[in-house]
């Protein structure tokens, strides 16, 4: 941009420059999130006993969770493409997902990362372990489809 307008997005537009000029209500906003995490001991409970029994519903019906603990419970799926029609397959049937394949780890170990809150329930996470079972059954003809039964 020309001089002028360098200066001015200087001087008038800091916050959307610099990360380090945060607006003050930001610091309220952080302190009320922080009063709420600190108070919400019964939702992490519930959120740790829901990621429980995803993870052993899936492991049960024979995905591969990766030995996750947390509630971000990854489900490997193999090949890109397995991902990729695991996730159409949900998304069609009102589950939103993503297919992801971290950079991280080898090819082959694409994985759908299911994120749970405390306000699901566990019929909730039923009907999702089922829709994949689903997928799992209309794709295992397919040679992309590297889960276990």
């Amino acid at each position: 941009g020309s001089e002028n307008l360098r200066r001015f997005l200087i001087n008038r537009a800091r916050t959307f420059i610099f990360n380090t000029g945060l607006p003050p209500y930001f610091a309220s906003q952080v302190a009320a999130g922080m009063s709420l995490a600190a108070d919400a001991e019964k939702e992490r409970a519930r959120l740790i006993e829901l990621s429980a029994f995803l993870r052993n519903t899936l492991r049960t019906n024979g995905f591969d969770t990766a030995g996750s603990d947390s509630q971000i419970v990854p489900v490997i799926l193999g090949p890109n493409d397995a991902a990729v029609n695991f996730a159409e397959y949900l998304w069609t049937r009102g589950f939103g997902v993503r297919a992801i394949r971290p950079p991280t780890v080898p090819k082959g170990t694409a994985r759908l990362r299911l994120s749970l809150t405390a306000k699901f329930s566990k019929d909730i996470l039923t009907a999702v372990v089922a829709a994949m079972i689903q997928a799992r059954d209309k794709h295992s003809t397919a040679r992309s489809v590297s889960v276990s039964r």
